[in-house]
């Protein structure tokens, strides 16, 4: 019951930046990272990490990941509950090493897993906007500007509607081929693992 109480917690741990708004888990890590009173400036004096155009980059993708990981470490311990245990009895019987267990069961019957992960991850890259508005504004020098901060910047910023249009358009025909490209994956993986 302990050992039970434990995962949950730990998965709970993880899994609570989730939960939280972009523009606030971008809020939040922007008053941490400020060069002049965040918790960075209290530890390393004259650190401005969201002033340098590659830290700032780094600080931004840090926290898209921080904000994101809990989500996909449940759909990983979602996958490896799904794999049979009856298999992995079988490869001790046959005399299978942990290794050999891992390249040859783990690994391949986590595939869906990969490819569902990838896809969340490619698709909310291409999405970001909510974190890069709120701790950086797409600079310093647009070094963190996304696609669809890119497509904000001219179209309602700048004026540039049609700009702004196209660029929308550019964007959906980009997740619209990573979606078939996940579809055509998740259906060779069927056929693989039937």
């Amino acid at each position: 019951a302990d050992r039970i109480r434990f995962a949950i917690a730990f998965r709970m741990v993880f899994f609570l930046p989730f939960i939280l708004a972009e523009i606030t888990a971008g809020l939040i890590w922007r008053f941490l990272l400020d060069g002049n009173y965040g918790l960075v400036a209290g530890i390393l004096p004259e650190t401005f990490v969201l002033a340098d155009p590659q830290l700032a980059l780094y600080a931004v993708a840090t926290v898209m990941v921080w904000k994101s990981f809990g989500f996909h470490l449940v759909l990983f311990i979602a996958g490896l509950q799904q794999i049979d245990r009856s298999l992995y009895e079988a490869a001790d019987i046959d005399g299978a090493t942990n290794w050999q267990k891992t390249m040859r069961i783990t690994l391949p019957l986590l595939g869906p897993t990969v490819a569902l992960s990838g896809f969340f991850i490619v698709i909310n890259s291409l999405q970001a906007f909510d974190i890069v508005m709120a701790m950086t504004s797409g600079g310093p020098a647009r070094a963190t500007s996304t696609m669809v901060h890119y497509l904000y910047a001219d179209a309602l910023s700048g004026f540039r509607v049609g700009f702004g249009s196209a660029s929308g358009v550019v964007i959906f025909f980009i997740t619209l081929a990573f979606a078939l490209a996940y579809q055509r994956i998740t259906r060779k993986l069927d056929q693989i693992h039937g």
